[in-house]
């Protein structure tokens, strides 16, 4: 049976290290740090099949690459003067992954 690739592509893991400066609810920073390209590949055969017998392609490419990142991140008020954790949302951009957004916890 023939296979052909349906999909393709690279995704990438960074790990960056990012400092910035608080202006009472709102942060605006930067990162470094690194991000690990990996290039995955479906390949299906004429039944829609993966093929293979059902591996599933992924092989690191270009490495590990440095990685640069700005954002802006909108801690919600509390009203306790110290507060254990934050609710919070975050915009960024970085080189490898673009734009993107977060929500989570601070601790």
């Amino acid at each position: 049976m023939s296979e052909d690739v349906k999909e393709e592509g690279t995704y990438y893991t960074p790990v960056t290290f990012d400092m910035g400066y608080d202006f009472k609810n709102f942060t605006l920073g930067a990162g470094v740090g690194i991000a690990v390209g990996t290039k995955y590949r479906n390949c299906f055969d004429e039944f829609h099949i993966l093929g293979d017998n059902g591996n599933y392609y992924k092989t690191t490419s270009n490495g590990t690459t440095g990685e640069f990142k700005v954002f802006a991140k909108y801690r919600f008020p509390t009203k306790n003067p110290y507060p254990i954790c934050r609710f919070y949302i975050s915009a960024q951009y970085s080189i490898r992954t673009g734009i993107g957004a977060t929500i989570g916890i601070d601790i």
